[in-house]
C-alpha cells in the first residue's frame, strides 16, 4: 500500500511539472504574452507657479517650493500643517516669482499635486506663511513608451502668499 501511495505522488508531482513548464511557454499563451513591467503606474509632471503677494500683489522671491501627494498632509483651523508634508521635488527659482517644478510622480491618485511654500528669508520680501496648495493637473502630452508611463500632466498657475504682520 506504501508502494502504490509513493508511485501515485511521483507520478502527481511529475505531472504537475510537465503542465507547470508547458503553461508559460512563448507560443501557448501564458506569461510572455504580456510586456515585463514592475511597480505601478506613474506620470511625468511639470508645474509652472508664480507666486504673488496677496496684498501687493507684486511677483515673491526668496521662498522654497516643494511637491507632494495632495493628501500627504493635514491642516487645522489656522492653516497650520498638522501632519507630515513628505516632499518630493524642490522648484527652481526662475526670476520674478516664477518658479518651475518637474518630476515624476505615481498615478492611481487625482490628479492634483501638492505645492508647500515656505519663506526662507524672511528679510527679502517680508515674511510669508507657510502654505500648502493643492494644484490641479491636466495632461499635456501623452506616453512615448507606454506600460506604465501614462503620459505628463502639468499646470501653469498663480498662487498668493500671506504676508505675517509682526
Amino acid at each position: 500500500m506504501k508502494e502504490i501511495i509513493s508511485r501515485m505522488c511521483r507520478w502527481t508531482l511529475a505531472m504537475l511539472g510537465v503542465s507547470g513548464v508547458t503553461a508559460c511557454n512563448e507560443s501557448g499563451g501564458g506569461f510572455h504574452d504580456y510586456p515585463v513591467m514592475y511597480g505601478t503606474p506613474y506620470c511625468s509632471y511639470e508645474v509652472k507657479c508664480r507666486v504673488i503677494d496677496s496684498e501687493t500683489k507684486t511677483p515673491v522671491r526668496g521662498v522654497r517650493l516643494v511637491t507632494g501627494l495632495p493628501d500627504s498632509f493635514t491642516l487645522d483651523d489656522n492653516g497650520n500643517i498638522v501632519k507630515y508634508f513628505n516632499p518630493w521635488d524642490e522648484a527652481v527659482e526662475k526670476g520674478d516669482g516664477v518658479y518651475l517644478m518637474a518630476g515624476r510622480m505615481d498615478m492611481g491618485m487625482d490628479e492634483s499635486i501638492a505645492v508647500k511654500l515656505e519663506d526662507l528669508d524672511q528679510s527679502a520680501d517680508g515674511h510669508y506663511r507657510d502654505t500648502i496648495y493643492v494644484i490641479p493637473l491636466e495632461k499635456i502630452k501623452e506616453s512615448e513608451n507606454g506600460a506604465w508611463d501614462m503620459g505628463t500632466y502639468g499646470a501653469d498657475v498663480t498662487v498668493e502668499a500671506k504676508q505675517i504682520k509682526q
